[in-house]
C-alpha cells in the first residue's frame, strides 16, 4: 500500500519515517477497531478518516519519548481499543502489555492482537493498574496513558510500575499545564521529574494535544500501590 496522507503528515510532526509494513499494520488494527465497533461500542469515533487522525496519528505523537526511554516493555493503562499501545508497539517493535479494567474490552483487544499476529510482542490483561503493580513491580521502562485521568492520578498509578529511569508518557489536552501545576508537589513524592511537554495540533479537527513526559528518578516516598480506586477517589494532588 502507499502511505496515506495522514502518515506523511505524522512523519513531519514526529521526525520519524514509518515503513510500509508498519503503515499496513496500523491500518489493519484500525480496520479491526472500526469493524468491532459496529456491534460493540469501543470508541465514539465512527469514521475512517477521523479515526486515522484521532486514534493512530494521536497515538504516535508519543513515539519520540518512547524511543528515548530505556528499551524494554511498554505498559498501556486503560488501553480500550488499543490506543496508544498498539501503534506504539507496531512502530517500535518493543514488547507491550495492554491493560483495561473492563473485561469485555480486554477480550476484544486480545482478538485484535491475535488477528494482527502480535501475540509474540503483546500481552493483554483485564486488570487494574494497582493489581499490575503488585504482580509486576518495576516491570516496565515506559508507561503510557491516553484520556485516562488527571496527571496526578496517572503518575501515582505509574510510579510503582516503572523502573528507575523509566518514563511516563501522558496524552493530555490543553489542561496539561494546569494538571502539572496541581501535581508538582506530589510528583516529587512519587519520584518523578518533568522531562517536558510537547504541543501538537491534530490536523483533522485542529485539536490541541500535549504529550507530558515524566521520568522516574527515584522510588516513591510512600507505599504504593494504594487500594484499588484510591488514586481517583482520594487523589494525592491538590484540587
Amino acid at each position: 500500500m502507499n502511505k496515506e496522507d495522514y502518515i506523511i503528515e505524522l512523519e513531519q510532526q514526529v521526525d520519524h519515517v514509518f515503513d510500509i509494513e508498519t503503515c499496513s499494520m496500523l491500518e489493519a488494527h484500525l480496520s479491526l477497531v472500526l469493524e468491532a465497533n459496529q456491534t460493540t461500542n469501543i470508541t465514539n469515533i465512527k469514521g475512517l478518516e477521523e479515526a486515522r487522525y484521532l486514534h493512530v496519528y494521536d497515538s504516535l505523537l508519543g513515539l519520540k519519548h518512547l524511543l528515548d526511554s530505556p528499551k524494554g516493555c511498554i505498559l498501556d493503562i486503560g488501553s480500550g481499543a488499543g490506543y496508544p499501545g498498539v501503534p506504539l508497539v507496531i512502530a517500535s517493535r518493543w514488547q507491550g502489555v495492554l491493560i483495561d479494567a473492563v473485561k469485555k474490552k480486554a477480550e476484544i483487544l486480545s482478538r485484535f492482537i491475535w488477528r494482527l499476529g502480535l501475540e509474540g510482542l503483546v500481552r493483554v490483561e483485564a486488570t487494574r493498574a494497582e493489581k499490575m503493580a503488585i504482580q509486576e513491580p518495576g516491570g516496565f521502562t515506559a508507561v503510557c496513558a491516553r484520556a485516562v485521568s488527571h496527571l496526578g492520578v496517572i503518575a501515582e498509578l505509574a510510579a510503582p510500575l516503572l523502573v528507575n529511569g523509566g518514563k511516563l508518557i501522558a496524552y493530555k489536552g490543553p489542561k496539561a499545564y494546569q494538571e502539572l501545576e496541581e501535581s508538582k508537589d506530589v510528583l516529587k513524592v512519587l519520584g518523578f521529574s518533568i522531562v517536558g511537554c510537547d504541543e501538537y495540533e491534530i490536523p483533522y479537527k485542529c485539536e490541541k494535544r500535549v504529550i507530558a513526559c515524566l521520568i522516574k528518578t527515584q522510588e516513591p516516598k510512600l507505599k504504593l500501590p494504594r487500594h484499588d480506586g484510591f488514586a481517583q477517589k482520594k487523589p494525592l494532588y491538590k484540587r
